[in-house]
């Protein structure tokens, strides 16, 4: 492998890892250990000085010795939101020198829509005091809200959706990070209390990413008609045309509605918080099988096209999947989400309540009239089986 190889591939497993460190600075994520008191503190604040995560890994050490960046001395020493600042400091000018050489089209985004309160209801109503803590415009923070809530189609089985990006800004000292970082986590923990079966936090991209981006993070199609909620609203992106992450997209989905399937051919069903993710995992596989073969579809525009993708004996799971997502209230407006929504109050981190809901959510058994019946979970299984095959890359 020649140097210059090389050192794009340190390029990219580096900016991927400090993208990792951020998203979880974002989402409240913490590896404190159970008996630490920084552990509890942070169970009741979500301020990100709790935050603690592994940022300087062995092979972060080893990537930073590839592209000749010297890291500062003592910087393990430092709490952890100080050593990520410090750490991206360190490493900006190699990483945009170095990924912005491969070739790749440019691409400037603008999202026009604007935030609109008022045009929420119901338990979306609380949205707009969801992202307060953003209020106040933080440095190098974009946020675009993308998906059913950005349309205003959104239905009870839709959950919030967005596109974060940090520039250098953010970072420009721990202190600036740690307001950042902690005002993301107390917007994501607000994403729990609007879908209570929300299973994911931000969607986050730094600037490095974008010198080199790859759409299997977040295609740029979900920018049409998304909502700039903070921040910029431009967005310059060099566009990575390799689809491998599609393909890895596909392959570990894949691997989690297998794992959903043997659950219920074990336990008889399963409760609604798994289902509506398996819901949502077989709606997703139409789009990431064409983002495979390099058509970039919206998961609507994919959901249309299945027909010519997959058999008859496949397309029922699609059928069930709509079917569960059109008919979903009554598994999340219940009387036992909302004893659980108490319950979470007590929880400042959104994995926190997040493990709450994901534990105790409402059983959904085979019988049930949304359950995963025999039929439908051989259905889901070929339509599994089909998607694998289709992603499969084309022989040369």
């Amino acid at each position: 492998m020649s140097e210059h190889a090389a050192q794009l591939n340190a390029a990219l497993r580096l900016s991927a890892h400090v993208r990792r460190c951020c998203a979880a600075l974002a989402d409240g994520e913490t590896e404190s250990p159970f008996w630490s008191p920084v552990n509890w503190c942070g169970r009741f604040d979500a301020d990100a000085r709790w935050w603690v995560h592994l940022v300087l890994t062995e092979e972060a050490r080893e990537d930073c010795a590839t592209l000749r960046v010297e890291l500062p001395a003592g910087l393990e020493r430092k709490q952890c939101v100080g050593q990520l600042a410090t750490l991206l400091e360190a490493v900006a000018p190699r990483l945009r020198e170095v990924l912005a050489t491969p070739p790749g089209s440019s691409v400037e985004c603008t999202v026009d829509g604007a935030f609109e309160p008022t045009r929420y209801a119901g338990r979306f109503a609380a949205l707009p005091g969801v992202f307060e803590p953003l209020r106040d415009p933080l440095p190098g923070l974009s946020l675009f809200l993308h998906g059913s809530l950005a349309d205003y189609t959104a239905t009870a089985f839709s959950d919030v959706d967005d596109f974060v990006i940090l520039r250098a800004e953010a970072w420009r000292d721990a202190e600036t990070l740690r307001r950042v970082g902690t005002a993301l986590a107390r917007v994501a923990r607000g994403y729990q209390e609007i879908d209570p079966f929300q299973h994911h936090g931000h969607w986050l991209v730094t600037e490095f990413d974008l010198l080199h981006y790859d759409e299997s993070i977040m295609p740029l199609t979900v920018l049409d008609g998304a909502r700039c909620v903070a921040g910029e609203s431009r967005i310059t992106v060099r566009r990575n045309k390799d689809t491998d992450g599609f393909r890895q997209n596909v392959a570990a989905t894949l691997r989690t509605v297998r794992r959903r399937l043997a659950l219920i051919t074990k336990e008889g069903g399963m409760n609604a918080f798994r289902l509506k993710g398996l819901a949502g995992e077989i709606a997703l596989l139409p789009a990431y099988v064409l983002q495979s073969r390099g058509e970039m579809l919206s998961k609507p525009e994919a959901i249309r096209r299945s027909g010519e993708l997959f058999s008859a004996a496949a397309l029922p799971a699609l059928e069930w999947a709509t079917r569960v997502r059109a008919e979903f209230a009554p598994l999340v407006e219940c009387a036992r989400v909302d004893r659980l929504r108490r319950l979470a109050r007590f929880c400042a981190r959104r994995g926190q309540a997040e493990t709450i809901f994901k534990r105790w959510a409402p059983w959904v058994a085979s019988g049930h009239p949304l359950g995963p019946k025999a039929r439908v979970v051989e259905a889901v299984r070929q339509f599994a089986d089909e998607s694998e095959s289709l992603a499969k890359p084309s022989p040369a």
